[in-house]
């Protein structure tokens, strides 16, 4: 990139740096154009929040941190999962990158999901903590058990048994039942 300034007669030229790292705990890449001196710094990281309500996380976090001054131009991130880390009844495809926002996490305007190569990226202009999130499987209330009713059922079995079985000794005692030849 060059910069020419009528005022001194001087192209002043900036070298724009792109750079690939691979974060070594959650597979994350992480690539980025940026000028200025230093270079980013990428690490695994806990989650600073919750989730976003009715979102759920495959537990990968990305802290992506400049080492020194630089400006950033572009950045893909890039991070892998498999099966195991998708939580149970959440659809692959509704898998999307987030970002902290100090506060919150928000989603990235530009994220998608190959499932294919099971990667979930966003390109962003910002660095901060990055993590892919999807919808939260929707849970079918299980009904409640009404015990009372099967209480009350099996106390009316009870008291049918009771009542037969004296019935029977009442009429055994008056002869009335016939003995088998």
């Amino acid at each position: 990139m060059s910069n020419w300034s009528p005022l001194s007669n001087v192209v002043t030229t900036t070298t724009d740096t792109v750079t690939t790292k691979t974060e070594v705990t959650t597979g994350a890449t992480v690539t980025a154009e940026y000028t200025g001196t230093g270079d980013i710094v990428v690490t695994s990281e806990t989650s600073p929040g919750p989730a976003p309500t009715g979102k759920e996380s495959i537990d990968k976090f990305v802290d992506i941190n400049p080492s020194q001054t630089i400006n950033i131009n572009w950045v893909n991130v890039t991070v892998p999962y498999t099966k195991s880390d998708i939580p149970s009844g959440v659809d692959e495809l509704s898998l999307k990158m987030y970002y902290w926002t100090g506060t919150e996490w928000a989603v990235c305007e530009n994220t998608s999901v190959d499932t294919e190569n099971k990667v979930v990226y966003a390109n962003v202009t910002h660095l901060t903590i990055f993590a892919p999130m999807a919808e939260s499987a929707a849970v079918t209330p299980t009904p409640a058990v009404n015990w009372a009713l099967y209480a009350g059922v099996a106390a009316v079995i009870a008291i049918i048994i009771i009542a037969a079985a004296a019935v029977a000794v009442t009429k055994k005692k008056k002869g009335k039942i016939p003995e088998n030849p």
